[in-house]
């Protein structure tokens, strides 16, 4: 039988306030996208905001003990994106099943919290090389190979 990601679009509805300013709240693709992160994106606010971010919170030393949260709409990557309306994309459909996707392939549940280390070992566990061209068909970042090179840089213990 075919297990079904929870769909964290409906369950964000009623998601708990933040009670700690220093939680990074992602929703389920951005958790991939992160590790091929390379300093290009939608706009520069968009990839000022993806750099702060990725590149100086979550990869800096330390970064593996940063806290984070899964969320079902916009996080605090989507912040600053010029196709974000209010909680949700202008290509939400895609992005949910994105979501759902990688949700499901990451065993992730609504609102879950863990920290960036344990989110690259489940990375690291659950998501093999190769794997991305089905997890994330739909995305035009894809062709661009950066995240398979990243994906395959963690399986080898070498992400940056």
């Amino acid at each position: 039988m075919k297990t079904r990601a929870p769909d964290l679009t409906l369950a964000d509805s009623a998601e708990p306030a933040l009670d700690k300013a220093d939680v990074v709240r992602f929703r389920p693709h951005h958790f991939l996208c992160a590790i091929g992160f390379e300093g290009k994106g939608y706009s520069g606010e968009f990839t000022e905001n993806m750099t702060a971010i990725v590149l100086d919170r979550l990869r800096a030393e330390g970064g593996e003990a940063t806290q984070m949260r899964v969320v079902g709409q916009t996080d605090d990557i989507c912040a600053p994106c010029p196709k974000r309306r209010g909680r949700l994309c202008t290509h939400q459909q895609g992005i949910s099943r994105l979501d759902r996707a990688h949700a499901l392939a990451l065993k992730f549940e609504p609102h879950e919290e863990l920290t960036w280390g344990d989110a690259l070992e489940r990375i690291r566990e659950n998501v093999m090389p190769g794997d991305l061209s089905k997890l994330c068909g739909s995305c035009r970042w894809l062709d661009y190979g950066m995240c398979e090179a990243a994906l395959q840089r963690l399986h080898d213990g070498v992400l940056d």
